[in-house]
């Protein structure tokens, strides 16, 4: 039988973001909430102030010999860039003028 997962998502859903190789997905809704998940298990979860409407994951070269691969992007109606990973770290990168 399927685990149960606890309902992270209070609010409707709107985004949800597959990472290249599909094994990692972002959801977010319109309550702010960011979930990443492995699979159907929840590795960890944001809160965020507003719609949140966009997430990309992204990888970075820190330096040549290290490559960090479980990077994403995500913002919305509030304007905050963040970027975040799967082991609850998260920082606000840049604020626009608008949404984004």
């Amino acid at each position: 039988m399927p685990k149960e997962e606890t309902n992270i998502h209070k609010e409707a859903i709107s985004v949800i973001s597959f990472n290249p190789s599909g094994s990692r997905m972002v959801t977010a809704d319109i309550g702010g909430t960011v979930a990443v998940w492995r699979g159907i298990n929840n590795i960890c979860v944001y809160k965020k102030e507003g719609v949140i409407t966009h997430a990309i994951f992204c990888e970075l070269n820190i330096d040549s010999k290290m490559k960090t691969h479980n990077l994403f992007f995500f913002g919305g109606k509030s304007g905050v860039v963040s970027l975040a990973d799967d082991s609850n770290h998260c920082s606000d990168v840049c604020k626009v003028g608008g949404a984004i």
